[in-house]
């Protein structure tokens, strides 16, 4: 790698180093804002509606052991379900639990810093769609 870098011209180096600049102040900075604004926040928004409207209803025994005669089993199945029900989460649990969530989405860094180093010429998913066929050649190669 490195002999190859010693013979490309200077003026060639110079545009391999600020392109490199470049896309890497994309990743770093820009990506990630047009992550937070086109994927965390909407994502965020809509988990955060739907996990607020979201109560479980209760539970209710089917009352098989007092038809039977055997109330007993009536009170087994209500320790089966306590058991069995996951404890409600908090609103804040919930919020958090969302956060992560959203932040799951931001695993498309890379296809969204060449989407912003692009100027936005090359949509994010076209980005995604080369990086999965540079991926594909590049293990064709392997066989």
């Amino acid at each position: 790698m490195i002999d190859l870098l010693t013979k490309l011209p200077e003026s060639a180096l110079g545009i391999l180093l600020a392109g490199a600049t470049w896309f890497g102040f994309n990743y770093a900075v820009l990506a990630d804002r047009a992550l937070q604004r086109e994927l965390v926040e909407p994502v965020q928004a809509l988990c955060e509606e739907a996990s607020i409207a979201d109560t479980p209803a209760p539970v209710l025994g089917s009352g098989i052991g007092s038809l039977l005669g055997m109330p007993e089993l009536d009170d087994l199945e209500a320790r089966i379900i306590d058991s069995a029900m996951p404890e409600p989460l908090s609103r804040a649990q919930k919020l958090a639990r969302c956060s992560c969530g959203a932040l799951t989405t931001t695993k498309l860094r890379f296809d969204y810093a060449v989407h912003t180093a692009s100027f936005r010429l090359i949509p994010a998913t076209e980005a995604a769609a080369l990086r999965e066929r540079a991926a594909v050649s590049a293990l064709s190669f392997c066989k």
